[in-house]
């Protein structure tokens, strides 16, 4: 039986507005899935999708925001 899937951190940046954010990604899922739900991400300010939804490589407590 394999391991149940877990959401874990992913830090995020919309490049439209600027907007930092920290949400879940789920981790021990196959890649179709977990490309499904990145492809879903918006930005919670003004609504940003696809290309404009950048990963960051710190939390908002870590890049004084």
């Amino acid at each position: 039986m394999s391991e149940r899937p877990t959401f874990e951190p992913i830090w995020l940046a919309c490049k439209q507005c600027g907007y930092r954010w920290d949400d879940w990604q789920p981790w021990g899922v196959s890649v179709a899935a977990w490309a499904a739900h990145v492809c879903t991400l918006r930005c919670p300010h003004c609504g940003a999708a696809g290309n404009s939804v950048l990963l960051r490589t710190k939390p908002i407590e870590g890049d004084g925001g």
